[in-house]
């Protein structure tokens, strides 16, 4: 079962849940990422609590209606 969630969020289609232009693949940073982290517990992966991290995920500002409006999203680090 853990496996099977774990494929399951670390697919590029799952990892993004909005559209972005096709070059924008993410199966090979989460495919490196699954192979360094492995079955490391989630305490020996983090040095400190990542609530207390300030800029590990990236933010992204997408135009909403091609004028001024737009809406922030937030791409989380696949390492946390």
């Amino acid at each position: 079962m853990k496996n099977e969630a774990l494929d399951f969020f670390m697919d590029s289609a799952r990892y993004c849940g909005f559209e972005l232009p096709e070059y924008f693949e993410f199966n090979t940073l989460l495919k490196q990422v699954q192979k360094t982290i492995g079955d490391t517990p989630f305490g020996d992966c983090c040095c400190a609590d990542p609530a207390d991290m300030d800029d590990v995920n990236l933010n992204i500002l997408l135009n909403k209606d091609g004028k001024y409006g737009v809406r922030p999203l937030t791409l989380p680090n696949p390492f946390l």
